[in-house]
C-alpha cells in the first residue's frame, strides 16, 4: 500500500479557498467550500472537510482525478470517500458538487513529502551605502480589510444510541398502540414492539439511558421490516429527555407489501446535560376497521455529539 500525504500545495490552496469565501458576496455563505483533506492509507479512504456538502440531506458527488468516488459517509461538513487503487504519487484534482449543482475544487497530493534540503552558506556582507535624507511624514493609510475566517475545528466522533423491538402487533380495533424501544427506555427483558411503556413516567419504571456527559442529540433514524400485511399502518418515533417530549421525531408508513421502510429527522437537534435520561417512544396507528396486522421488527438510532 502506498503512503499518501498532503503537501504545502494543498494547504496553500486551502488558504486561497478561504480568502475567496471572505471576499465574496452574501451568496458565498451557501456555496460549497473545501477546507482540508486527509488520506487514510490503510483504509484507502479520503476524508474531505468543508461546508455545504449536503444542504438538502442528499449525498454530494465527489470526483477525484476525473473519477467519481463511492461515499462511505457524508454530512453537510464532511464526506468520506473510497479511493480506488492504481494512483501513483502526484497531485490530483478533487471536486465536490452538492445537490444544488454548486461545486468546489481542491488539489490533493499523493506520496511522501521529500526532506528539507540543507541550508546554504551565508553570503558576504555588502558595503553600507550613504544615509539618505529623511523624507516627509506620509499620510495615515486606510484600515485594511479583515482577514479570512479560520477553518472550524474538527468535530469529535459521535456516539450512536440504538434501540430495537420485534413482532409488533396492531389490534383489530384500529386504535393507537404504544411502546418504548428496548435499549432506549424499554424494559430490557421484553423486546416486543408496542408492549406498552410510558415515556412520561417519572417513577423510574421507564428505563431511560443516562447521559454520562453533556452534548447534542441529532440524526434520528428508524428502519422497520415487515412481511406482507393486509392493512397499511404508520409508526411515529419520538425522542424524550427526562420524561419530556422533544422535537426529534419522524413517521414511517408501511404498505401491504413486504418491505424495509424508514424515516429520519436530520434537521432538529436537542441539547442534553450529564445525568439526563433519554428514551425513544413508538406510536403505531392503523385505520379503523383493520383486521389486525403484525410488523416483523424495528430498529432506531440517533447520534450524541
Amino acid at each position: 500500500m502506498r503512503s499518501w500525504a498532503l503537501t504545502s500545495k494543498s494547504f496553500v490552496s486551502f488558504l486561497a479557498a478561504l480568502a475567496t469565501i471572505a471576499a465574496g458576496t452574501g451568496s458565498a455563505a451557501t456555496s460549497v467550500a473545501i477546507y482540508s483533506t486527509l488520506v487514510n492509507s490503510p483504509k484507502s479512504q479520503l476524508t474531505i472537510e468543508g461546508n455545504n456538502f449536503s444542504p438538502s440531506g442528499l449525498a454530494p458527488t465527489v470526483v477525484f482525478a476525473h473519477t467519481p468516488l463511492v461515499l462511505a459517509s457524508f454530512t453537510n461538513e464532511k464526506a468520506v470517500a473510497q479511493l480506488p487503487t492504481g494512483f501513483g504519487a502526484g497531485t490530483y484534482s478533487l471536486t465536490v458538487t452538492n445537490s444544488s449543482s454548486q461545486s468546489a475544487a481542491f488539489s490533493v497530493t499523493l506520496g511522501a513529502v521529500g526532506p528539507t534540503g540543507p541550508q546554504g552558506p551565508t553570503g558576504p556582507r555588502g558595503l553600507a551605502g550613504p544615509a539618505g535624507a529623511q523624507g516627509p511624514l506620509g499620510p495615515t493609510g486606510a484600515q485594511g480589510p479583515a482577514g479570512p475566517q479560520g477553518s472550524p475545528g474538527a468535530a469529535g466522533t459521535p456516539a450512536i444510541l440504538t434501540g430495537s423491538c420485534i413482532q409488533g402487533n396492531f389490534p383489530g380495533s384500529g386504535g393507537p398502540v404504544y411502546g418504548l424501544f428496548a435499549g432506549l427506555g424499554g424494559n430490557q427483558s421484553g423486546t416486543q414492539c408496542f408492549s406498552g411503556g410510558n415515556p412520561a413516567d417519572t417513577t423510574g419504571l421507564a428505563e431511560g439511558v443516562p447521559m454520562p456527559s453533556a452534548g447534542v442529540l441529532k440524526n434520528l433514524t428508524l428502519v422497520g421490516y415487515e412481511a406482507v400485511i393486509s392493512w397499511p399502518v404508520s409508526v411515529q418515533v419520538q425522542v424524550w429527555v427526562n420524561s419530556i417530549a422533544t422535537s426529534l421525531t419522524c413517521t414511517a408508513n408501511f404498505t401491504t407489501v413486504a418491505q424495509k421502510t424508514s424515516c429520519s429527522d436530520l434537521v432538529d437537534m436537542v441539547s442534553v446535560n450529564a445525568q439526563d435520561t433519554v428514551s425513544v417512544a413508538m406510536t403505531g396507528l392503523a385505520a379503523a376497521g383493520n383486521p389486525g396486522v403484525d410488523l416483523d421488527s424495528m430498529i432506531v438510532s440517533l447520534e450524541k455529539q
